[in-house]
């Protein structure tokens, strides 16, 4: 499955440049990356491997940021 690159940006940005999260999360998470995002918070609460400042991080860089930083790039 290709993923959009949107959900990617989004993971790096909350996340960090090296985190290997979203390439457990492409492999692993039910409807991969696009499935996570939309499981929100509410979702991503109590997964094993995602820390209390992971989720600070999740829901602060948001997708509008994540579509600033393709256009930037493009």
């Amino acid at each position: 499955m290709t993923e959009n690159p949107i959900y990617w940006v989004w993971l790096q940005g909350a996340l960090g440049m090296g985190s290997q999260l979203p390439m457990l999360l492409h492999d692993t998470y039910p409807g991969g990356l696009e499935g996570f995002y939309r499981s929100g918070p509410a979702g991503w609460q109590g997964l094993a491997g995602i820390s209390p400042w992971q989720l600070r991080a999740l829901s602060a860089f948001t997708l509008k940021d994540a579509r600033s930083r393709l256009l930037a790039a493009a």
